[in-house]
């Protein structure tokens, strides 16, 4: 990223999203997927290395979240729907 050729509202963007990035989610401890669902430990463990603790701002769950519309409880953070271990739509 060369923030000379980016104007002062893309670099506060930029910035915004890379400090958002350094946090975990702040949905993380409420979200369905991190209890009330069973999933496989190798998928819960990939989701919240990749999504909950890096790049939550990419997660569909979080971007429903912050858009105030509802969150399928089988929702992935990769916006396919959880039917049964394995399977996704």
């Amino acid at each position: 990223m060369i923030l000379s050729r980016m104007s002062g509202e893309q670099i506060i963007g930029w910035l915004i999203k890379e400090v958002l990035q350094m946090n975990p989610c702040p949905e993380k401890e409420k979200c369905f997927l991190m209890s009330g669902v069973n999933l496989m430990p190798v998928l819960r463990r990939t989701i919240v290395n990749y999504y909950c603790e890096k790049n939550f701002v990419k997660c569909a769950r979080y971007e429903l979240k912050q858009l105030g519309q509802p969150v399928p409880e089988n929702l992935l953070p990769t916006g396919k729907l959880y039917i049964t271990p394995g399977i996704c739509k």
